[in-house]
């Protein structure tokens, strides 16, 4: 199913009802998701979801999938979208992620680190280690930046990588009450 900017509310009507997709368009390209993709993707009822496997086993593809659906699906969500490193993400998650979308529904500011789109969302790309590591001063700085937003979820590739005291922090910021669905979602190997 090709999704138009209108079957968005449609189609969040569809996922909060608990019906899981079997396969997605989006850009001209089709996806079929597999069953622990399709279990992750389709799950908008718990309060964090993970995903975790080898190489290769389709959980990236799937957190950038959810992660466009929460932007599109909730108009003017903010979302944060973490991983160890800023330079992470921009080197191994962003090109992929872009591909998945329409050139004209976004548009990337580089240097503020976030992807704004047409509908008033926006995805906060974030380095978590600035919350775990150097001195305390440093890092007591990076919670304060967070301790500002609200956010609609958060994204967070390579768990295994962040430190719990992270994900406490973040999950104290799932606070809009603008959106129904309010989650963490994770992958890990």
């Amino acid at each position: 199913m090709e999704i138009k900017n209108a079957q968005f509310q449609q189609l969040k009507e569809i996922l909060i009802s608990g019906k899981k997709l079997k396969q997605i368009e989006l850009n001209g390209k089709k996806y079929t998701l597999n069953p622990s993709q399709k279990d992750f993707v389709c799950d908008w009822k718990s309060d964090y979801c993970l995903s975790y496997g080898g190489f290769g086993s389709g959980k990236s593809l799937a957190l950038y999938l959810k992660m466009y659906l929460f932007c599109m699906c909730f108009p003017k969500n903010t979302i944060l979208f973490g991983r160890k490193t800023l330079a992470d993400i921009t080197k191994a998650n962003l090109k992929d992620f872009f591909d998945l979308i329409p050139d004209n529904s976004y548009e990337y500011k580089i240097k503020d680190g976030l992807i704004n789109f047409n509908n008033g969302s926006q995805i906060i790309l974030f380095g978590l280690d600035a919350m775990q590591s150097g001195n305390i001063a440093d890092i007591k700085k990076a919670q304060q930046k967070l301790k500002s937003l609200n956010l609609g979820a958060y994204f967070i590739d390579q768990l295994e990588e962040v430190e719990y005291e992270v994900f406490e922090v973040l999950n104290s910021r799932l606070r809009r009450n603008d959106v129904p669905v309010r989650q963490g979602n994770m992958t890990c190997n």
